[in-house]
């Protein structure tokens, strides 16, 4: 312990990652117990056991990006260590610290999957209106990562991947192209994949079209938004 002291100068805590540190903690709570009488069998049963419990949850929701399900048998084991230990577990912050492991993992994973999205797309991010079920996976939560998860940095780093990526984005062009052609929208409902496509890609590049793209798009075609509306979703095509 004095050892401990003379080289971090501080008194050890509980890092699950470091065993060292963990069971000098450990073995000051214990002595502290056992000094004022309070040893009871709850707790000499954490004591003995707490390396293996850890080692088996921690490896479980490391490798699953998930707590344990009851309804799933081959996860019996796990789920009953964490069932029988929940409130020792709790009590001593390994609950938390599994949830913080959680987050990380799982916003790291979506962090990856949505600058993929971006890279793929030119720059676009996705779209709730998708008719592709990834694609409005990845923008139902981004604003919850974006609000509560996302650091500045992170965010600031979408940000300029986007604005990288869009200046290759040929969107503009294509829409127009098709407005002259067909005086109308394109149908996100249409059985044809590219016109479903350009549909979808409307929506996310939406928010940031300037003064000038809208000018562009609303001249693109010589009849009224409600002729537009109507040749899109009521005319036969």
């Amino acid at each position: 312990m004095i050892d401990f002291f003379n080289k971090y100068g501080r008194l050890p805590k509980f890092y699950i990652s470091n065993k060292d540190e963990l069971k000098l903690f450990l073995n000051i709570m214990l002595d502290n117990v056992l000094k004022n009488n309070q040893l009871n069998q709850e707790f000499y049963e954490m004591y003995i056991n707490i390396e293996e419990i850890i080692d088996k949850l921690n490896k479980f929701i490391e490798e699953h990006k998930r707590y344990p399900l009851k309804s799933n048998g081959d996860e019996a084991e796990v789920y009953n260590l964490l069932k029988k230990y929940n409130r020792i577990l709790e009590k001593f912050g390994f609950l938390k610290f599994f949830d913080q492991m959680l987050n990380r993992n799982t916003k790291d994973k979506y962090l990856d999957s949505l600058i993929s999205f971006i890279h793929e797309h030119d720059g676009e991010l996705p779209t709730i209106h998708s008719a592709y079920e990834s694609e409005v996976y990845l923008a139902s939560q981004f604003s919850l990562y974006t609000s509560s998860y996302f650091d500045e940095n992170e965010k600031l780093y979408i940000k300029e991947e986007i604005k990288k990526l869009r200046v290759d984005n040929d969107f503009l062009q294509k829409y127009i192209i098709f407005l002259k052609k067909y005086k109308r929208y394109p149908n996100k409902n249409s059985s044809d994949a590219d016109e479903v496509d350009l549909a979808i890609r409307y929506l996310r590049n939406e928010p940031y079209f300037t003064l000038e793209e809208k000018k562009k798009i609303s001249s693109a075609v010589k009849v009224s938004r409600r002729d537009l509306f109507r040749n899109t979703y009521f005319s036969n095509k």
